[in-house]
């Protein structure tokens, strides 16, 4: 896993963007697989990358329906391995009507945290082998959090996850973090290793959670 730290503002969520190709680079290049990404077919491109936003959006429909996201090829068993592997199942049968149950705008109001759990339910029912998570796990708590990575890690062992995180919980199971100012990488390694330089990434990490405490 490789996670982006940085500011608001420093270009994480752009660089995201890039590799998912919603837009190319102004210079330079990204390589997938030995290839620039600018020489992958998009819809093949589309179909490897699983893309999650902070503030996914959801549609008027079935549970169901928003996971399979209107793609034939996705079987019920992928739509409920996913929702499992997203610690939703088990909330999803609560409700009155199951995986069959209407939500959205005229449909069962959903929580953030379960919204974001649908989203990425979507995201892993298309099979892919890159996981992209744009702060998409912000309104789970730290418990809920934790058993997603884990099952993720224990159902697709070799998947490609590139995340934007806050907690230190996430960023202290990446292999690599990359911290990013001003739309440039200036620090890269491990959590301890990046906290023990005393850098920008030591600078941002201990005024996040000294206001997180503040607000507490």
């Amino acid at each position: 896993m490789v996670a982006l730290a940085g500011e608001v503002g420093c270009g994480k969520s752009s660089l995201l963007e890039l590799i998912s190709r919603f837009f190319d680079p102004s210079e330079g290049e990204i390589i997938l697989d030995g290839v620039p990404l600018k020489k992958w077919d998009l819809r093949d491109l589309r179909k490897r990358i699983g893309y999650v936003s902070q503030e996914p959006l959801l549609f008027t429909d079935t549970v169901r329906n928003n996971i399979s996201f209107g793609r034939d090829w996705i079987k019920e068993k992928k739509v409920l391995s996913s929702s499992e592997i997203s610690r939703l199942t088990e909330e999803v049968n609560s409700f009155t009507d199951g995986f069959d149950t209407s939500i959205g705008l005229r449909g069962m109001t959903v929580s953030g945290g379960q919204k974001q759990r649908i989203s990425i339910a979507r995201a892993l029912a298309g099979g892919p082998d890159i996981l992209i998570l744009d702060d998409a796990t912000s309104h789970l708590d730290s418990e809920t959090e934790a058993e997603l990575w884990n099952n993720i890690y224990n159902a697709i062992p070799d998947m490609r996850i590139f995340v934007v995180s806050h907690r230190a919980s996430t960023l202290e199971k990446a292999d690599l973090i990359l911290v990013l100012k001003e739309g440039k990488i200036v620090e890269q390694g491990h959590h301890q290793e990046l906290l023990d330089k005393k850098g920008e990434y030591y600078r941002i990490y201990y005024h996040y959670h000294l206001q997180r405490r503040l607000l507490l």
